[in-house]
């Protein structure tokens, strides 16, 4: 991940982003209210769009992949509810420095409507629904290249033995690691098989925090 989970978190006061809506986008902001997140600075901003300012130590490829992706799933699936990029005077990413001087890639994206499903009751339905929404995403994706597509992330699932290999993982899972043991071999050879199948970009991380949903419908990812 490069560092981005080590990183600390992009830092940007009211004033400075009030600033980088207007300058940038035009947008006088009224109500400004930060938005949870593991490694970026998340805003929603009058609860119209979200100004998403990436981590420093996130790659600026990494960050055009996820455009070209979003652009590419409102073009071949528009009934798809996910959130649209706001151009800036400049294009669709801003080159920032946060208030520690470091600098940060920033993209305003649209609200889709909804709360996330984190901590809500999930019934059969919400689940088909959560479900149907993941498939059609990845279908939408289907024939997208992206020269970063091929980065390595340990949440693929074919590198499932080499992360549990790794020294203390097995061990720190306790009865579990030594279940698992006994598998890394034959996790291995299904991940050497796998590498002459095709492969392509998913939205891989369609979890109930990503998930929005709104009188027990979902209406947004």
């Amino acid at each position: 991940m490069d560092g981005v989970l080590e990183t600390p978190a992009p830092r940007l006061d009211v004033d400075q982003v009030r600033r980088l809506l207007l300058t940038h986008w035009g947008v006088e902001a009224g109500a400004l209210h930060p938005l949870p997140s593991e490694r970026d600075l998340n805003v929603l901003v009058d609860d119209r769009y979200v100004l998403k300012v990436s981590n420093p130590a996130e790659r600026a490829d990494l960050v055009d992949m996820e455009d070209v992706s979003l652009a590419h799933v409102r073009r071949v699936a528009p009934d798809l509810p996910v959130p649209r990029l706001v151009e800036a005077t400049t294009g669709p990413v801003v080159s920032v420095r946060d208030s520690a001087t470091r600098e940060c890639l920033a993209r305003l994206i649209t609200v889709v409507p909804g709360t996330p499903l984190e901590g809500t009751p999930l019934t059969l339905d919400l689940a088909e629904q959560v479900g149907a929404t993941a498939a059609r995403t990845s279908l939408a994706l289907q024939g997208l290249f992206h020269p970063a597509a091929d980065r390595v992330l340990d949440w693929d699932v074919r590198r499932a033995p080499d992360v549990l290999a790794a020294p203390g993982v097995l061990a720190g899972l306790g009865e579990q690691g030594q279940v698992l043991q006994p598998w890394l071999g034959r996790l291995a050879a299904a991940a050497a098989t796998t590498r002459a199948l095709p492969s392509g970009l998913q939205h891989a991380d369609v979890t109930l925090t990503n998930v929005l949903a709104t009188d027990g419908a979902v209406t947004g990812l």
